[in-house]
């Protein structure tokens, strides 16, 4: 894109795209621990899912 002289604002766009999805997996990937570590207490986990998915969408970055 930078090569290609594309406006600044396309690139930033485009950054910001894949940065999201990349804490987007992130997330996922944390859940999906969460889970496997603490099998038995999933219910209990829900407030600190809810966190982390907070702390990722509003702290991030």
């Amino acid at each position: 894109m930078v090569e290609g002289q594309r406006d600044c604002i396309e690139i930033i766009t485009q950054v910001l795209a894949a940065r999201s999805a990349l804490e987007q997996v992130g997330v996922q990937i944390l859940d999906q621990q969460l889970h496997n570590c603490f099998p038995a207490d999933g219910e209990g986990l829900e407030p600190l899912r809810r966190s982390l998915r907070l702390w990722i969408k509003f702290g991030a970055g």
